[in-house]
């Protein structure tokens, strides 16, 4: 018999304006705008807990994403002004 595949609440975390996603094989990163920067939140799927991310050497969001395994790639996005590269 096949498992039931069930949804699963997360914690909030708040994330104002703009925001991509991308789910790589433990963790759910979110990169988005708060009021006065560009931030990244990491969800641990293994302990269902919210952290900042790392820092982005060009933060961006509203960017290209893929995933292998437990590796994002990123590509392109907007920057704090709204431009695309």
């Amino acid at each position: 018999m096949a498992e039931k595949e069930t949804w699963k609440t997360l914690t909030n975390q708040h994330s104002h304006g703009k925001a991509s996603s991308i789910l790589t094989a433990k963790e759910l990163l979110v990169f988005g705008n708060e009021i006065l920067a560009h931030v990244i939140y990491r969800y641990s799927i293994l302990t269902n807990t919210w952290s900042s991310g790392m820092e982005m050497n060009t933060t961006r969001c509203l960017l290209c994403s893929a995933s292998i395994e437990e590796i994002a790639i990123l590509g392109s996005g907007c920057d704090s002004w709204g431009q695309y590269t």
